[in-house]
């Protein structure tokens, strides 16, 4: 089989030093909100909408934060791609607010960062990110290949 590309923007939202991440119900790992961009969208677009499409609130983007490459196998097939993360704020959801899923598939929770490397958060690159982020400057940049 043909290798995969994927393009995907992930949102950082922090709330009273807590972390959202989406779990796919039954997987072992969590991830930062957001998905793939389409051909011929802008990044930022592709976060607000996928955002939208996840948990029915209105992100808005605050400033890059970094990028993360990173490569798997699965099913005899090589994956490869590049995480564009931003910092991003909704106003309609907080630490004291649970998240609602508008996708059947997915789960959302407020976490601790040290948190993080226990609930498996994918790519590993995104703990490093996290937990830097007074670091990065003007913004992060890793790699898994």
């Amino acid at each position: 089989m043909a290798d995969k590309f994927h393009y995907i923007v992930r949102g950082l939202c922090i709330s009273e030093g807590q972390i959202l991440v989406a779990k796919a119900i039954g997987e072992k790992n969590t991830f930062l909100p957001g998905g793939h961009v389409d051909t011929g969208e802008k990044a930022q677009d592709a976060l607000v909408r996928e955002i939208k499409e996840e948990l029915g609130v209105t992100a808005t983007i605050s400033f890059f934060l970094g990028a993360v490459e990173n490569y798997w196998e699965q099913n005899s097939v090589s994956h490869f791609e590049i995480n564009l993360v931003f910092m991003v704020k909704i106003d309609e959801l907080s630490v004291n607010t649970k998240p609602t899923s508008q996708e059947d598939h997915l789960e959302f929770l407020w976490v601790r960062p040290e948190e993080l490397p226990a609930l498996n958060l994918l790519p590993t690159p995104n703990i490093e990110l996290v937990n830097g982020l007074h670091q990065y400057k003007p913004a992060f940049w890793a790699s898994t290949l």
